[in-house]
């Protein structure tokens, strides 16, 4: 028995110590391989499903042939060890290896108008052509109804919606509040009254308020425009009406059939997924369910219903060391990224259209949870930088740990569907609990976070879309070195929370006013510190510094050198303490009534409304960039914020920003008359006494006029482009949009 026992251990030694393996897998491969053969790309495996039955070892290789594809899952069931991961990865010359978790839908026939159907036997979630996403069949086809009033917990009444559907297994989405969509199934629908039940009571509870939305999707009868698409599950038979009214079958058509694209078993950890393309899955991209020690790189995940990478669990911190760095995420529907782990990476990543409305499938957005979030962390110690967001659906990064850094990323569009986020958001549910604690947001670039007032009882108010946003009893957080423009509501929002650091930040023309400082349900704001920010405004209604507080006199924390410009108004602060109401000052008055801001200043230049967009008056420039970037002017001079003359070019370091005011009086290069314009008889004067100027600076800004220059050299190339953070230049920021009118 010992002789047995001591050769068993020699085996399992020997095992253990086997060299790694790289395995191939192709689509034109044989199963019936030997593990040999299908170590040779030559001889590869054929199916996923091959690998997945396989006992890996760490260190083991499986490599995908480029240019294939695979209509399964891969299910990862067996873990690597430290610096020794099972790797699954790409061979070979093409586009990634795509594990599609769609199957493809043929054999369409006629149904009634330009409706086409398919018998479809796996269940279908979504529906693509040619890579493109459908909309689910839908009531309105965009936008919302409105609710009148509800009648009980699961029932409300509208009295506008029609009664030639029996809405009875549809399901409804429903703006129960600013920040949530909730989605439930239709138990009934009684059309004598128009009133609509519910399955269950939604998440927050149906308003009490009358006009707030909701529309009705997942319908057959609901199938009536170009575009749209349904399942029937009872007849396993997929409808849909193509965009251009041709028939489905001159396409490929995909259907969403598979809940993962990558599953890794629960509690697996040192495992690498990179170059793949992953797509169209039903749940989660990748799911990683409980992993440690996860790496997702250089992938392309594209359209899943729920999460794009799912690492960690739902409702508790588990697992760590994860690292989600280099990756494409379009379209994910709940959420592109969340994370409960701690020391979660997450670098390098484009991630863009997350949570669009009219993709809203039966899903939803999904739970309190996602809600159409571009990032969410739930774990301490994380790390989020040089990614590049753009169009979300609510919140870009939401977290809740302690230690996170959030740096040099770029974060376009956030907040298109929900309203009370931030492109950065954090929030605490009880002070006496470190939260967020020792977190640092630096260094990143904020656009356009406007917020979406449609769907709510009051479409002319838009509840906050900040910037950034420190939410209750949030402490401890330095905010610092951040540029945010054109947030509908504060570029800096920090409400009902106390000793938070914002440094150093750029907050230019945000419509609700630059930053803001806000207590309430009796959690003080106090011990802040707010220098060296500048805030610009553009209206004379945007305030520079907001204050409020219910206390009579409270501590909101230290003021100083920070730089207040509106060039409209005089006034730059704004305060309201216990009962009085808001008071607005000038610097020179908020000196004197509160002895903060002793070094700040204020500018010392005005702007005439007529003067015309005041975007081309006062320019933003920004970096979002790894690397310094040298902006040409065109020929233009500028003055900086303390009157100092620019000309020439700028350089600007990584993810920083500059404020130019536009100098009428300096001058166009190539204007050799000095009329305010560059053309043909600036060449004549020049032709006659060469001696006047640069032939060069005529030729490059030929055409150009003082008035004209200002107010085009705004444009950018479109926020989403996968090129813009490949520039090596400088990008001025684009004009905005026209506005809605504030209530």
């Amino acid at each position: 028995m010992l002789i047995l026992f001591v050769g068993a251990c020699s085996w399992l030694l020997a095992s253990s110590a086997a060299p790694a393996a790289t395995y191939y897998v192709a689509n034109n491969g044989n199963d019936f391989r030997s593990f040999s053969q299908a170590q040779n790309p030559d001889t590869p495996w054929k199916t996923l499903d091959k690998i997945n039955g396989l006992n890996l070892n760490p260190g083991d290789n499986v490599l995908f042939n480029r240019g294939d594809t695979w209509r399964e899952s891969l299910v990862a069931s067996n873990s690597g060890v430290t610096g020794s991961p099972i790797t699954y990865g790409a061979y070979g010359l093409g586009a990634n290896p795509t594990i599609s978790a769609s199957s493809v839908i043929s054999d369409w026939t006629p149904h009634q108008g330009n409706i086409y159907v398919a018998n479809t036997p796996a269940p279908v979630n979504q529906l693509f052509f040619n890579d493109a996403p459908l909309t689910l069949a839908r009531t309105p086809n965009e936008g919302y109804l409105k609710m009148d009033y509800k009648t009980d917990a699961t029932t409300f009444v509208d009295a506008a919606l029609g009664t030639d559907i029996d809405w009875t297994g549809a399901t409804a989405h429903i703006r129960t509040l600013q920040w949530n969509i909730a989605t439930e199934p239709v138990a009934a629908f009684n059309p004598s009254n128009k009133a609509v039940t519910l399955a269950s009571e939604p998440t927050y509870g149906l308003p009490d308020q009358s006009g707030w939305g909701y529309f009705l999707n997942n319908k057959l009868e609901a199938l009536d425009s170009p575009g749209e698409w349904y399942y029937d599950a009872p007849t396993q038979q997929t409808y849909v009406w193509m965009p251009d009214g041709d028939s489905p079958a001159n396409y490929l058509i995909e259907g969403s059939a598979l809940d993962y694209g990558v599953e890794l078993s629960a509690n697996t950890h040192d495992i690498k997924i990179s170059d793949l393309t992953i797509k169209h899955a039903a749940k989660h991209g990748i799911f990683a369910d409980r992993s440690s020690d996860i790496s997702v790189e250089n992938n392309e995940i594209l359209y899943p219903d729920a999460v794009a990478v799912f690492v960690g669990t739902e409702f508790s911190r588990q697992g760590s060391d994860s690292l989600i760095d280099g990756n494409l995420i379009v379209g994910a529907n709940h959420a592109a990224i969340y994370s409960s782990n701690d020391a979660t990476t997450i670098t390098n990543n484009t991630v863009r259209d997350t949570g669009e409305f009219q993709r809203i499938n039966a899903s939803g957005i999904g739970s309190n949870i996602y809600g159409a979030i571009g990032t969410k962390l739930r774990g301490n110690d994380n790390v989020v930088s040089n990614n590049h967001f753009s169009d979300t659906g609510y919140s870009t990064i939401t977290f809740s740990g302690e230690n996170t850094l959030i740096e040099q990323n770029l974060i376009e569009n956030s907040n298109k569907i929900k309203d009370d986020g931030a492109a950065i958001y954090t929030y605490n549910p009880n002070g006496a609990l470190p939260g967020s604690a020792g977190s640092i947001i630096r260094f990143n670039i904020i656009l356009d976070t406007q917020g979406a007032p449609e769907g709510t009882a009051n479409e002319n108010f838009r509840s906050t879309s900040a910037g950034i946003y420190l939410d209750e009893n949030t402490h401890d957080v330095l905010v610092a070195n951040n540029t945010v423009s054109n947030s509908y509501e504060r570029g800096i929002f920090v409400h009902r929370s106390f000793d938070n650091q914002v440094i150093d930040n750029t907050l230019y023309d945000n419509e609700g006013g630059q930053l803001r400082f806000s207590e309430g349900n009796n959690i003080p704001v106090s011990g802040h510190t707010a220098t060296g920010n500048i805030f610009f405004s553009l209206t004379p209604e945007q305030i520079g510094l907001s204050l409020s507080s219910q206390l009579s006199n409270p501590d909101f924390g230290t003021f100083d050198d920070n730089y207040f410009g509106n060039p409209y108004s005089e006034d730059v602060v704004e305060h309201k303490a216990g009962s009085a109401g808001n008071a607005t000052f000038t610097l020179a008055e908020w000196q004197a009534f509160s002895s903060q801001d002793s070094n700040s200043a204020t500018n010392n230049f005005s702007f005439d409304p007529e003067d015309g967009d005041p975007h081309g008056l006062a320019m933003l420039f920004i970096n979002p960039t790894t690397t310094d970037s040298v902006i040409d002017l065109a020929g233009l001079t500028y003055l900086d914020l303390q009157g100092n003359t620019v000309s020439g070019s700028i350089t600007l370091s990584p993810f920083a920003s500059q404020i130019l005011i536009f100098d009428a009086t300096g001058g166009l290069a190539g204007d050799f008359t000095g009329d305010g314009n560059v053309d043909g008889i600036d060449f004549l004067d020049w032709q006659a006494n060469p001696t006047i100027g640069n032939l060069a600076d005529w030729q490059q800004n030929y055409g150009m006029s003082t008035s004209s220059s200002a107010s085009t050299s705004t444009a950018v190339p479109e926020p989403i482009s996968a090129v813009l953070l490949a520039l090596t230049g400088l990008f001025a920021l684009r004009q905005r949009s026209a506005r809605s009118e504030r209530s």
